[in-house]
C-alpha cells in the first residue's frame, strides 16, 4: 500500500519519516486528508473489504449504474463537509444509543430470574391490599413475583417457567400460580420464540453495521457509492425485522396470555383473580431502538456521495487511487493519460462536468473572447 502522512503535512525532512512536529509518530497507514481522529475511522482500510478491494466485486458494488446513481440520491448541500460531519455523526450517536437499547431487550431471551428486570410484557395482580403477585413474559420464559406485607417480616418469592415445557402451575414457595388453560397460551408463545429471537439478533447484527457506516460516510474521503448503499439496506433491513420481532411477540404470545388466574394460598385456599397485561421495560426499549433506525436511513437518504465517485473509473484502477480522488488537483492520476494520446474519457466527463452551464461562444469568436462578450451584452 502507498504510505501516506496525515495532514498537516509532517513528514520530518532530515529523516523522512512521518512525524507529528511534536515528535510523535504519524499513523502512515491512509492517505485521508482529514485532521483528527476522524481521519482513522473513515478511510480506504476501513471499508468493507471483501466488497470493495476486489475489483471483480468493486465493479458491481461500487461502479455500476444503479450504485452511481444511488450515490446521486440526496440534497448537494448536505454534502458539504460542514453539514455532512455533523449530520452523520448525530446518525452516530442516535444509531449507537437505539444499539445499547436493543441489547438491553434482548434480555428478554433470559430464561432466569434477569427477565426480571427486562421482560416484554407484565402484570400485576392485588390479591390483598398488601399482597400482590406480579407476572412478567419474555421470548423463552416467564416469571412471578410474589410479595406480600401481610407477613412479617414481609414475604417475597419468584417463581418462573419456561414456554416449551409450560407446567400446570408456577410454584412460588408455599404458593402456586394455576390457569384456567396452561397449555393454550403456553403454546402460541413457545410456537414464535425462535423467530422471534430471529428478529432480534438480526436487528442487533445490522446495527453494528449502521453504525460503521455513520462513521465512515462522515468524511468525503471516506464516502463511496457501496458505503451509501449497503447503510440504507442494512438500517432498513434491521427496522423490517425488528418491527417484526415486536410484532410477532404482541399478536402471537401477549395478546393470548390469559387475563385469569388462581393462586393457590397456604392452607389450600384458592382465589380467582383478573390480570391486565401490558407492554414493559424490553418490549419499549426494543421499540424505541427499533425507532431509531428510521432516523439512520432519513440521514443517509439526504447525503449523495461526493461527485467524482459518481464518475464510473477505468478498469482495475486500485482502490488507494480511487480513494484519493477527493485529495488530488486537478484529477486523479487515473484521470490521465500520457502526452499525445488525447484526454482520457474519464477526464472529459470530468471536465464537462465542471464546465456545464458556461456561456459558449458564438461562431468564430475566439474561446478567451467568450467572457468579455458575455459582459458586453449585459451591458
Amino acid at each position: 500500500m502507498v504510505q501516506f502522512c496525515p495532514p498537516p503535512a509532517c513528514r520530518n525532512p532530515d529523516t523522512g519519516e512521518c512525524m507529528t512536529p511534536k515528535g510523535i509518530p504519524c499513523n502512515p497507514d491512509n492517505g485521508s486528508p482529514e485532521e483528527g481522529c476522524i481521519r482513522y475511522v473513515s478511510n480506504e482500510n476501513t471499508l468493507p473489504a471483501p466488497l470493495v478491494f476486489p475489483w471483480c466485486c468493486r465493479r458491481v458494488h461500487e461502479h455500476s449504474w444503479v450504485a452511481r446513481k444511488f450515490g446521486n440520491v440526496g440534497f448537494s448541500s448536505m454534502g458539504h463537509p460542514d453539514r455532512r460531519r455533523p449530520l452523520l455523526l448525530t446518525a452516530f450517536g442516535v444509531s449507537f444509543t437505539a444499539w445499547v437499547f436493543m441489547m438491553l431487550a434482548s434480555g428478554a431471551l433470559s430464561t432466569g430470574q434477569s427477565l426480571n428486570a427486562w421482560a416484554w410484557a407484565i402484570a400485576e395482580i392485588r390479591i390483598t391490599p398488601g399482597t400482590t403477585v406480579t407476572l412478567r413474559a419474555g421470548i423463552w420464559a416467564r416469571t412471578a413475583t410474589f410479595y406480600s406485607t401481610d407477613y412479617q417480616p414481609p414475604l417475597y418469592l419468584n417463581g418462573i417457567g419456561g414456554w416449551a415445557d409450560c407446567a400446570d402451575a408456577i410454584s412460588m414457595g408455599e404458593f402456586n400460580l394455576t390457569f384456567d388453560d396452561p397449555t393454550a397460551h403456553c403454546t402460541d408463545c413457545a410456537d414464535v420464540s425462535e423467530s422471534t429471537t430471529l428478529f432480534i439478533i438480526l436487528s442487533i447484527v445490522t446495527q453494528i453495521s449502521q453504525i460503521s457506516s455513520d462513521v465512515q460516510r462522515s468524511t468525503r474521503y471516506g464516502d463511496i457509492n457501496c458505503q451509501k448503499l449497503w447503510a440504507v439496506l442494512t438500517s432498513t433491513l434491521g427496522f423490517v425485522t425488528g418491527i417484526q420481532s415486536l410484532r410477532t411477540f404482541a399478536f402471537s404470545c401477549w395478546r393470548n396470555l390469559p387475563s385469569t388466574y388462581t393462586v393457590l394460598l397456604p392452607g389450600g385456599l384458592p382465589i380467582t383473580v383478573e390480570a391486565e397485561w401490558t407492554g414493559s421495560v424490553g418490549f419499549f426499549l426494543m421499540a424505541i431502538g427499533i425507532s431509531l433506525k428510521a432516523f439512520d436511513v432519513f440521514c443517509h437518504l439526504i447525503v449523495p456521495t461526493p461527485q467524482e465517485r459518481r464518475i464510473r473509473p477505468p478498469e482495475k484502477v486500485d482502490m488507494t487511487t480511487y480513494m484519493k480522488l477527493e485529495v488530488q488537483s486537478p484529477a486523479p492520476v487515473y484521470m490521465q493519460r500520457e502526452e499525445g494520446e488525447g484526454p482520457s474519457p474519464v477526464a472529459s466527463q470530468h471536465s464537462l462536468q465542471e464546465t456545464r452551464g458556461k456561456a459558449r461562444a458564438p461562431p468564430g469568436m475566439p474561446p478567451e473572447a467568450n467572457a468579455s462578450s458575455v459582459g458586453n451584452a449585459d451591458l
